[in-house]
C-alpha cells in the first residue's frame, strides 16, 4: 500500500502542476514537491532511533509507533486538504451528484490574473480547458509510442532508488560491524539529503534549458554509475559510503525529469488527459522496477562478505543503468 500511495502522489501532483504552470517549468516544482519524500526518508533515519527507544512501550514495536504516528498525520492532512488545496485557477462545472461532496472552491485569481494566467498557459504550453474525456481519448495516450521510454527510464531509476533503500543499511553496516541500529541510521540519512540536494541544484538547470532535458538525465544516471562504481570497488570502507552519497546526489533529479518530460510531451498532444494517463502509466508502470532490486523470496540471504554484497548489489544497478542510459540517448 505504501509505494501504490506514493505513486498515486506523484503523477497526481504532477498533473495538478500542470495546470498551474506550463510543463516546461515544472521540473523544478515537481522536484521541491519530491524533496518532501528525500527529506522524510531523511528525518525519518533520524527520528528511528528515537523510535527504537519506544520499543516495547504499550506492546507496541519501534516501527509500529512510527506508521502509526506517521499514518495519524497524513489522513489528517489528506483531508485538510479538500478545504486548502483548491482544485484549479477556476473552478470547474461539475454536476456530478458526488461533486456535491467536496468543498466549494471560490475562484482564487481576479479576472485579470485569470486572463494572463490563461494567455501563459496557451503561449507555453497546451489549451488546458477543462472537458470531459471519453476512453477513446484514454486510448489514444496508451497507444502512443513516446510514453514507453520514458516508463523504461523511470523503471531503471526506480530500481536504483529502491535498492539503495533495501542495501544501503547493509553497506553501512558492512563499514563497521560494530555499528549500532542507531548508527545506521543516523549515517543513512545523509545519503537522502544528498539526494534532496542533487533536485534542487539540477532541476532548475533542466527547466532553463528545457530542449535539453535528455543531458540531464543522462548526466545524473552517470552520476549514479559513477557513485555505485565507487562503492563496489573503493578499498576503504568509508570510501565506500562516500559512493552512496555520490549516487544518492544523481537519483534525486532523474524522477521530476522524468514526470515533467511525460507532462511536455503529452499535453500538447493529448490536453489534461494525456497528461494525468502518461503520469499514470509512467510513475505506475515505472515502479514495477523495484522488483530488479529487492531479494526474491526463498533466495539466498546475501553474503556476509562485504565485498560480494557490494560486487552482486553494485552489478545489478550498473547493469540497470546502463541499459537506462541507452534509452535516454
Amino acid at each position: 500500500m505504501t509505494p501504490s500511495r506514493s505513486a498515486i502522489n506523484i503523477e497526481g501532483m504532477t498533473y495538478y502542476l500542470t495546470l498551474w504552470y506550463p510543463a516546461k517549468r515544472i521540473a523544478h516544482r515537481i522536484g521541491w514537491y519530491f524533496t518532501a519524500a528525500q527529506l522524510s526518508a531523511a528525518v525519518v533515519g533520524l527520528v528511528s532511533a528515537g523510535f527504537q527507544k519506544m520499543n516495547g512501550d504499550r506492546g507496541l514495536r519501534g516501527y509500529a509507533w512510527m506508521f502509526l504516528l506517521y499514518g495519524i498525520i497524513t489522513f489528517l492532512d489528506g483531508i485538510l486538504t479538500l478545504w486548502w488545496l483548491p482544485d484549479r485557477p477556476s473552478p470547474i462545472p461539475e454536476k456530478s451528484r458526488w461533486w456535491a461532496l467536496v468543498p466549494k472552491q471560490r475562484p482564487l485569481l481576479q479576472p485579470a490574473g485569470a486572463d494572463l494566467h490563461k494567455h501563459d498557459m496557451q503561449v507555453h504550453s497546451a489549451d488546458l480547458t477543462y472537458h470531459r474525456w471519453t476512453l477513446r481519448d484514454l486510448g489514444r495516450v496508451v497507444i502512443d509510442w513516446r510514453v514507453w521510454p520514458i516508463v523504461i527510464m523511470y523503471f531503471g531509476v526506480v530500481g536504483v532508488g529502491v535498492g539503495l533503500q533495501n542495501y544501503g543499511g547493509l553497506i553501512i553496516q558492512a563499514i563497521n560491524p560494530h555499528f549500532t541500529g542507531i548508527d545506521i541510521s543516523l549515517l543513512y540519512a545523509p545519503i537522502w539529503l544528498c539526494d534532496a540536494a542533487g533536485i534542487l541544484l539540477v532541476t532548475p538547470f533542466s527547466d532553463k534549458y528545457y530542449k535539453h532535458r535528455a543531458l540531464f538525465f543522462s548526466g545524473s544516471c552517470l552520476i549514479i554509475i559513477t557513485g555505485f562504481l565507487v562503492t563496489t570497488l573503493a578499498g576503504r570502507p568509508w570510501a565506500r559510503y562516500a559512493g552512496l552519497l555520490i549516487a544518492g546526489f544523481g537519483l534525486g533529479p532523474t524522477v521530476p525529469i522524468c514526470m515533467c518530460w511525460s507532462a511536455e510531451l503529452f499535453g500538447p498532444r493529448h490536453g489534461e488527459v494525456g497528461i494525468a494517463a502518461a503520469s499514470a502509466l509512467v510513475s505506475g508502470l515505472g515502479n514495477l522496477g523495484s522488483v530488479t532490486t529487492v531479494q526474491p523470496p526463498h533466495s539466498p540471504p546475501p553474503s556476509p562478505k562485504p565485498r560480494l554484497l557490494y560486487s552482486s548489489f553494485g552489478a545489478r544497478l550498473i547493469i540497470d543503468l546502463c541499459a537506462l542510459y541507452g534509452v535516454a540517448c
